[in-house]
């Protein structure tokens, strides 16, 4: 049809060397998939740095004491077409919550509008779902990664070393490591030759036998155990959001999971549905037909979604999907260089897709089963029929 009416013809996927697909087996669950599909779920915000919020939109966020909930369902969908039966069921439901809403909604005025909700056209949703550590949050991190250290080695004596990052020069994580005793190596930012951390640690081979040396270490797993416990891992957002309610689409489905956040799914058309029995199933999410959308269901999504037990599954499942050999996007370039290295990679693709369909799903078996069993029926008949003469 495009051929025909704008006159561009799409290349047969059959035949493509390498598919990419946004999808991960944490969350669309597992699939027999041929070498030359590469799952790359999450390319578009692993290692991604969340902006500064709006000012208006961040003191809303920050001076929450319960938290918010962020209530967005994409560009196509337009809050503002919402039912009014279900819009004043929103409303009603979230004038009830301690928890502060932030809804995308197109129209500069809505009705009825609680003094919980705050509206805005746009909404940078990312940077609300991840939000920017605090010097309160990063402490946390902190105190958790030195305490795991500690205790693998109670008899070694360390330094912390920061690159002078002003969340690691607030007052309060000075004054945490004053306390503790604990010793810093600074990194000096007037003489770039004395930058002792790039220094220290340049060169992988320096790096492993520095670690080999002063750990004593002599296998590989004890290695790469304390490389994973010392190094600042990617964490789940910071944000104070505590629960998305979106339409469903993937990549905001991914966003949410990826940053540990619950998500409510009210799903609209294609993918979304899929998705969201897919999270329902996994208990990270929960599934809210539009219909069924009063302000009892509501409510109750709602309450769910908040719940401890729900959280720490979400939490879960966004250690898994974010815990990968190598990040989406270096997988992505690996294997688009392995495709323009080697040309043809026809050892990648499955035999299947050359199979014509009636043998790939067995209808010539099936037939030929059947020829079999109608024939041995027809004989059986043509003898009965004679016996009865």
């Amino acid at each position: 049809m495009s051929k025909r009416y704008i006159g561009y013809e799409p290349a047969d996927p059959y035949k493509a060397s390498l598919l990419l697909v946004n999808i991960h087996h944490t969350l669309n669950g597992v699939t027999a998939l041929p070498p030359n599909v590469i799952e790359v779920g999450g390319i578009h915000v692993v290692n991604k740095k969340p902006k500064k919020l709006p000012q208006d939109i961040e003191n809303w966020i920050n001076n929450s004491e319960h938290g918010v909930i962020y209530f967005s369902l994409g560009s196509m969908i337009k809050g503002h077409t919402f039912p009014e039966e279900q819009r004043k069921a929103f409303i009603r439901a979230f004038a009830k919550l301690p928890q502060r809403i932030l809804w995308k909604w197109e129209n500069e005025t809505m009705l009825d509008k609680p003094d919980n909700v705050m509206i805005s056209k746009w909404m940078p949703q990312f940077d609300i779902l991840k939000g920017r550590p605090t010097a309160e949050k990063h402490l946390e991190l902190v105190q958790w990664q030195i305490a795991d250290i500690t205790a693998l080695f109670p008899d070694q004596e360390w330094i912390l070393q920061q690159d002078n990052a002003p969340i690691h020069t607030a007052q309060i994580i000075q004054t945490w490591l004053t306390a503790n005793n604990i010793s810093v190596l600074e990194w000096p930012a007037i003489f770039p030759d004395l930058n002792n951390i790039e220094n220290l640690w340049d060169g992988s081979n320096q790096v492993s036998r520095t670690v080999y040396r002063f750990f004593k270490i002599r296998n590989r797993q004890k290695l790469f155990l304390i490389i994973r416990v010392a190094e600042c891992i990617r964490i789940p957002g910071h944000s104070n959001v505590k629960v998305f309610i979106s339409h469903g689409g993937m990549l905001g489905t991914i966003e949410a999971i990826f940053n540990g956040k619950p998500i409510i799914i009210i799903p609209h058309f294609g993918d979304q549905a899929h998705n969201a029995r897919n999270l329902e199933r996994k208990e990270v999410g929960i599934f809210l037909d539009m219909h069924d959308a009063t302000e009892g269901a509501i409510s109750a999504a709602l309450q769910k979604a908040l719940n401890s037990k729900i959280l720490e599954k979400v939490k879960s499942v966004s250690e898994q999907f974010r815990d990968r050999p190598m990040s989406p996007m270096d997988s992505a370039i690996y294997w688009v260089e392995y495709v323009a290295k080697h040309r043809e990679t026809l050892h990648m693709r499955s035999e299947a897709i050359d199979v014509p369909f009636y043998q790939y799903y067995l209808i010539d078996v099936a037939t030929f089963l059947f020829g079999i069993i109608a024939s041995f029926l027809f004989t059986l008949y043509k003898i009965a029929k004679l016996i009865l003469r």
